[in-house]
């Protein structure tokens, strides 16, 4: 992706208006993450001495006392500066009906794979990141770190990221998250899932899953004449404004690419039955 042309968000209003739209303000939260094999039975010796020879975001991993046996292999449970990581093998499959949105969704699969392959899975790790005093924005970066290390072992099939509703091929996620990590250019991809739906008049709606979990309110982009990629790209670099300068599309505003093409913001309920209150941008 990284050779694609950006979409540049224009005349965007500026950081230092009110940010007080009624989302909650950013703090330590828990990052979920599943990995799922195809394997019934799943190692994780190696993944903590792996994660102690890294370096993620400046900090090395310290081994946390957890009262495991000490060749337990199911487990592990290490701090990444004061941010918690664990992690635990689950011998039994993911909930099946609780993936067929994320699979029926999935935009990313490599050709000549398909998403649904995560059904077969007979196994799954369960990773949580919480706690420290780094932001949403780092302990998501932590998690993937993390997350990419599992997803390397023998018989994993794709990585679940639940507050997104995706599901990731397990090579494509590890090649995304080599990229990356930093704070300023995060895996935005990996995180939330950009759903294109579209319009019987040639125009189309993205809306998205995962932004309430970075503390933003999901968005919904109505009746856009852009390509799916260009839309998804465009989509995300409102994203990355929002995490570097706040909230800051308030009711009333406009943005757009140009005069003649200007979306108005409004804040309203989802039309595809996300839960509170969404940013929608509709042109006007």
């Amino acid at each position: 992706m990284s050779g694609r042309r950006k979409q540049k968000p224009a005349k965007l209003p500026r950081a230092d208006v009110t940010t007080d739209f009624g989302v909650d303000e950013p703090g330590p939260r828990p990052v979920v993450v599943f990995i799922l094999f195809e394997t019934a039975a799943v190692s994780l010796e190696t993944v903590e001495p792996a994660l102690a020879k890294q370096t993620i975001l400046g900090m090395r991993a310290i081994a946390t006392p957890s009262g495991r046996a000490a060749d337990a292999t199911d487990s592990f449970a290490t701090e990444i500066g004061k941010t918690i990581v664990a992690a635990q093998v689950m011998p039994a499959p993911y909930p099946a009906g609780e993936l067929d949105f994320a699979i029926t969704s999935s935009w990313m699969w490599p050709p000549g794979t398909e998403a649904s392959v995560v059904r077969t899975a007979r196994s799954h790790v369960l990773l949580v990141v919480t706690g420290g005093t780094g932001s949403i924005v780092e302990n998501h970066l932590v998690a993937t770190a993390v997350a990419t290390l599992i997803a390397k072992l023998p018989g994993a099939v794709g990585v679940y990221w639940p507050a997104g509703s995706i599901v990731h091929h397990p090579g494509l996620f590890v090649a995304l998250a080599a990229e990356m990590p930093s704070p300023e250019e995060p895996p935005l991809y990996l995180w939330i899932n950009f759903h294109i739906v579209p319009n019987t008049n040639g125009t189309a709606t993205l809306f998205t899953t995962g932004l309430a979990a970075l503390a933003l309110m999901e968005m919904e982009m109505q009746d856009i004449r852009m390509e799916a990629m260009d839309l998804r790209e465009w989509a995300s670099s409102l994203v990355m404004h929002q995490l570097e300068h706040g909230p800051v599309l308030g009711p009333g505003d406009t943005i757009g690419e140009n005069e003649e093409a200007q979306l108005g913001v409004s804040h309203t309920g989802s039309s595809f039955g996300l839960a509170g209150t969404i940013l929608q941008l509709r042109p006007l």
